[in-house]
């Protein structure tokens, strides 16, 4: 066991190192599925291992001047007192609900991934980055809302927050990438505390998932400064969807069996 959970970290800390998230979308399934955790307790243990590996990996992006720090810190403390909220509000739900949600939302924020590859690559421009729009108001809201997606569907949030730094605050796609690390560790925080509350974490499965992805987040993000910016953007969007769909299936079918 100890062995599996050490092998679907790593896995997990790779993706997020390399895509600035999605490791929530493999460490959910790999909890529920491969090691046979309730979604609750998956959950739970999806942010507290998410979490450290996007610490470890922002640092790395921060080191290659990759991270907005005062758009991180505005965006992830809101971000973060949603995610309180958003595990509170999880207690109303069933388990099986939950991951549906939770396969919906991949599905809709990966779809939209894929089809913006197509326009222009803001990425490129990161030799001469363009100052970001102001933070407004309904920044602020988008903020609080990817929160309170993480705490009610235990994400990360970075396939949400990526989008949102690109497509809202105006930054090139390779520091909403190490950006939107930051913001995580602050929304998985949040919902962290929230959880942790009325769920228990199982140490025994948890240590080594997070070995396992702490040290991949690293090397997720050093080969992620080596990866043109559109194919981070396709391979992010697309590996997306395909979790997506073959998770909202299995959920799908028992909660309309039960």
């Amino acid at each position: 066991m100890n062995f599996i959970s050490l092998l679907l970290g790593t896995i997990v800390g790779l993706v997020l190192g390399l895509l600035g998230g999605g490791g929530s979308v493999l460490a959910i399934p790999s909890l529920a599925y491969g090691l046979g955790m309730e979604a609750k307790p998956a959950v739970a243990t999806s942010l507290v291992v998410v979490g450290v590996a996007a610490l470890l990996a922002s640092i790395v992006h921060a080191r290659n001047g990759h991270v907005r720090l005062k758009i991180a810190l505005v965006f992830g403390l809101l971000g973060g007192v949603g995610a309180v909220g958003g595990s509170q509000l999880a207690r109303l739900l069933s388990g099986t609900l939950q991951l549906v949600l939770f396969a919906g939302i991949m599905l809709v924020a990966g779809l939209r991934m894929v089809r913006s590859s197509g326009e222009e690559e803001q990425a490129d421009g990161d030799e001469q980055p363009q100052a970001p729009r102001a933070l407004t108001l309904g920044i602020g809201l988008a903020a609080l809302a990817t929160g309170v997606v993480t705490g009610i569907v235990g994400v990360g949030g970075g396939f949400l927050i990526v989008p949102a730094l690109v497509f809202l605050v105006g930054l090139p796609m390779r520091q909403a990438v190490g950006t939107s690390l930051v913001v995580i560790v602050l929304n998985a925080i949040g919902g962290s505390l929230g959880y942790l509350a009325y769920v228990e974490v199982d140490l025994h499965t948890t240590l080594p998932f997070v070995v396992g992805a702490g040290v991949a987040g690293v090397a997720g993000s050093w080969l992620g400064q080596r990866v043109p910016a559109r194919a981070l953007r396709v391979a992010f969007g697309l590996g997306i969807v395909v979790v997506a769909v073959a998770m909202g299936a299995k959920e799908g079918w028992t909660l309309w069996s039960s």
